[in-house]
Order: structure tokens, then C-alpha cells, then sequence
């Protein structure tokens, strides 16, 4: 027998006999250590992220019975001695008969939709629906959404996290909006019922609020697909879009590919950060074009820095470690630029979507550092240029912040990076790693096309205002 199938069934045994005959909450805190060190044993086995069908099982319900109750023919038999003779057991079960048993195993969504309502504050106005808020630019999005929300408009904002993940970015969301990671609560139900989301419908449903946001959210895209006519009878519907993804074979994914066009008679609108996806997808789905708005994110801050008078020749790299963010083409480069010293900050972030970074931390010219909190931690003055390789995106938003620190861009040309930078900072994916090299000593080698990009870095930032995005914003 091929040993990885040998281990999955072991695990699946494992969980069928022994874990699935606990509660769910007990399933669920036993069952993710177990998989944490099936993974170190097996790395290879066992999937890298957290199968729903690993994480909990229905409990075991009672068999029916084979026999009509002694109280159920006694009764019939008197009715039917008073009433009608077709009562008779004999006569009414002559083909045998069946029995129902109530759905016992979903009782604990019921539990779960109500734990989560009692922990609502008061009466929303808004619900954001997330993933989670981790480091990264639909984060930002969400959190921006909830401040144009509940500072600009006064309103009521619940921001719901539906995945079983941390939210380190949580004590981002302004004051009065209220954050709950129901994400743990719904992992624990059952997946082969969609139970998660019809514990998100019926919240959203119950709520009522006057707007709905869903921004990554795999549970938000569901319920609208699933129950958008009734969520959509107390509340408006927006979904924020930003970019397709890709899989290893360059088919796109993502949930504009997998939701968008059976959620789209639902939705009142989608918000996009950039202007050429929403042409990708009314091209590929037949969508209206006046279901999008192009909303333009701000610029990290108000007013224009005064440009430095001399910029350092060491290149920043920053961002996710994943395969979006083309670390391996990072290392192409760095490895064609040896005279040039790179300073590369970030981590994984998103969970199963981690990338080896082995082959940059081989580099004599590679200086690898962790996770930061703001660009202003990793901008130093020995930086001359920003590097941005990202093989598919939206608006990046860390561009803006490399903007406002007064560092010139070099970026991949893909999503809506075109919309703030000029054609002549962009790589094209043809032009690969000597591409990025060439533009790179470009900019380090000659100040006053390093300050003609600053400029134009710089008009591009004033238009983007926070007064014009949080004007955008549906709610």
C-alpha cells in the first residue's frame, strides 16, 4: 500500500473511531495537535492546512427503530376501535412503516448562532465580514472600510472574522467598532452541510443591518450565494474584489472566479481597488459593468514630504512570503546584482501559502529580516529603490507606503500597479529578473531620474485622499 494513503487512513481512522465520538469543541482542540505533529512526522502525508473533514465529524445518532412503539399501536388501536377501523396497526403499517428522528447532530449550529448573537453589542448598522485582519492589503481595505464606516458616518460597525486563524491587526479597527472572532465557532460545525454558513446567514438575516461588506471572506461569499435573496431583504449587499489568484498552473482562481457571477443578483455593487480586473471579469463572466466601482485607496497620509536630497544604494524588498510575491525571483535578481545590497523583510501570513526562503538566505548580498509592523520600521537611508515582484495584485498598498517614505518604485506590471506607477518603472513578466536588474541600476545610478520618478510618485499620491475614498464607500 503507498504509505502516504497508509497515513491518511490511520488519521482517518484515528478520527472516525476515537476523536469523532467527543463534542465538537473537544474534536477540535485535540485533533489540531495531533494534525500539527502528524505533519512534522509525515510533512508529506498530511496536508498543510486544516482539512474541514479532520476538524470535526457529526456525532453518532440514534439507529431507527424496528419496531412500532408499544405506545404508538396502543394508541391507534383505540383510536381506531372509536373512530376510524383504518387506524388499525395492522391495517395502516400493512407495507411496514418509518420512523423520523429530529437532526440531533445539528444542534450544536443552534448553540453556536446563539453563543455568537449573545455576544453581539446593541443594535449594527454595518457588518464587515473578513477572513481575518492579518498584515496584508484587503486587511487595510477592511480596516479602512470600518473607518469611513463607524468615524466617518457615526454608524454601528460588527466586523466578523470566519476563519479559525489569528487577527493580530484587530487593534487597527477604530474605536467603537466591535470585532468578533467567530472563525473557531464555525470550524467546530459541520462541513458537509454548510453549517458555518448558514450559522453566518441566519446572523446576518437576524441583524438586519442597513449594509453588509464581505472582503475575503470565504463564509461571506458563500451566504450570499447561498441566502442572498433573504440577507439581501434587510440589507444592502457589497463584496470588495480585488485581483484574480492563480494556481501553480497559471488557472485563475479565487472568488471572483468561484462566487462572483452566482452572487452578482445579490450584490449591490462590488468595490474594486484597481481598473483593469473588473474588465477581466465582465470580459469572462458576462457581469455589468455597473455592478463595479473603482475605488482608489488613500494615501497613507495627508500632504506631500519634501523629497530627500540623496538616496543610498541598498534595494528594499518587502511583503507576504508567498508564491504571489515571486520570492524566487527575487533571489534571480539578487543573485544579477551582486554589487548591490538587498535588505528583504516579511513572513508567511496567509496559513498553506508559505514559500522556502532558503535560496535568498544563501545569498552573500541578501539580508533577511522578520515580520514588520509599518514601512517606517524597515525604511532606513541607505535604501535607493523599492522593489515590488508580485506576479499577480490589485492596487499593492505598500506601494503607496514606499511612496510616502520617498523611495522610488521598480514593480512588476500586473493588476492595478499600472495605476499609480508609469510604464516606465514596469517590468513586464517577459522581461524577468534582467528586466527588474536593469531598471534597478537605473535608478541607483542616475539622481535625477530618481527624482523625476519621486515626482511623479508624489502627484499620484494627492490624488489619493482619504475625504475621496471614504466618499465611495457604499453604506
Amino acid at each position: 500500500m503507498n504509505w502516504k494513503l497508509a497515513v491518511r487512513r490511520l488519521v482517518d481512522g484515528i478520527d472516525r473511531r476515537v476523536l469523532g465520538v467527543l463534542p465538537p469543541r473537544a474534536q477540535l482542540a485535540l485533533k489540531r495537535p495531533l494534525l500539527a505533529a502528524l505533519r512534522l512526522i509525515f510533512p508529506r502525508a498530511v496536508p498543510t492546512w486544516i482539512p474541514d473533514e479532520l476538524l470535526v465529524r457529526r456525532p453518532p445518532i440514534s439507529p431507527p427503530r424496528e419496531e412500532l412503539p408499544a405506545w404508538v399501536a396502543a394508541e391507534l388501536t383505540s383510536m381506531s376501535r372509536e373512530f376510524d377501523a383504518g387506524l388499525s396497526p395492522s391495517v395502516l403499517f400493512r407495507r411496514g412503516f418509518s420512523t423520523y428522528h429530529p437532526p440531533v447532530d445539528r444542534a450544536y449550529a443552534g448553540e453556536v448562532y446563539f453563543e455568537i448573537l449573545r455576544a453581539v453589542r446593541g443594535p449594527v448598522d454595518a457588518v464587515i465580514v473578513v477572513p481575518w485582519l492579518k498584515p496584508g492589503g484587503a486587511d487595510r481595505w477592511a480596516i479602512a472600510l470600518a473607518r469611513a464606516l463607524a468615524v466617518d458616518r457615526s454608524q454601528r460597525v460588527l466586523v466578523l472574522a470566519t476563519e479559525p486563524s489569528n487577527s493580530p491587526w484587530s487593534d487597527r479597527l477604530p474605536e467603537g467598532a466591535q470585532f468578533l472572532e467567530i472563525g473557531s465557532f464555525l470550524a467546530s460545525l459541520h462541513f458537509d452541510r454548510d453549517d458555518g454558513v448558514e450559522v453566518l446567514s441566519r446572523l446576518l438575516v437576524q441583524l438586519a443591518p442597513s449594509v453588509v461588506h464581505v472582503v475575503g471572506s470565504k463564509h461571506g461569499w458563500s451566504a450570499i450565494r447561498k441566502h442572498g435573496r433573504s440577507i439581501r431583504a434587510g440589507s444592502k449587499i457589497y463584496a470588495s474584489l480585488f485581483c484574480d489568484e492563480f494556481d501553480e498552473s497559471g488557472v485563475p482562481t479565487g472568488y471572483a472566479e468561484s462566487h462572483l457571477l452566482d452572487c452578482s443578483p445579490w450584490l449591490d455593487g462590488v468595490l474594486v481597488d484597481n481598473r483593469r480586473a473588473p474588465v477581466v471579469w465582465q470580459r469572462r463572466h458576462g457581469v455589468p459593468a455597473s455592478l463595479f466601482s473603482v475605488v482608489a485607496f488613500p494615501a497613507p497620509s495627508p500632504g506631500v514630504p519634501v523629497i530627500r536630497r540623496s538616496l543610498g544604494q541598498r534595494v528594499l524588498w518587502a511583503g507576504r512570503f508567498d508564491r504571489q510575491k515571486r520570492l524566487d525571483l527575487v533571489a534571480e535578481i539578487a543573485q544579477l546584482t551582486p554589487e548591490l545590497h538587498w535588505d528583504v523583510h516579511g513572513s508567511p501570513v496567509v496559513p498553506g501559502h508559505g514559500v522556502s526562503v532558503v535560496a535568498l538566505s544563501r545569498l552573500p548580498n541578501v539580508t533577511l529580516h522578520s515580520q514588520f509592523g509599518s514601512f517606517a520600521e524597515i525604511m532606513t537611508g541607505a535604501h535607493g529603490v523599492f522593489v515590488y515582484t508580485s506576479s499577480w495584485d490589485g492596487m499593492p498598498t505598500i506601494l503607496l507606503d514606499a511612496a510616502q517614505s520617498q523611495l522610488p518604485i521598480v514593480a512588476s506590471s500586473v493588476g492595478g500597479v499600472s495605476d499609480f506607477l508609469g510604464s516606465d518603472v514596469l517590468v513586464d513578466a517577459s522581461d524577468g529578473a534582467e528586466g527588474f536588474a536593469k531598471l534597478i541600476r537605473c535608478v541607483l545610478s542616475d539622481p535625477s531620474l530618481a527624482a523625476e520618478l519621486l515626482r511623479a510618485q508624489n502627484r499620484a499620491l494627492e490624488r489619493r485622499t482619504w475625504d475621496s475614498f471614504s466618499a465611495s464607500i457604499p453604506g
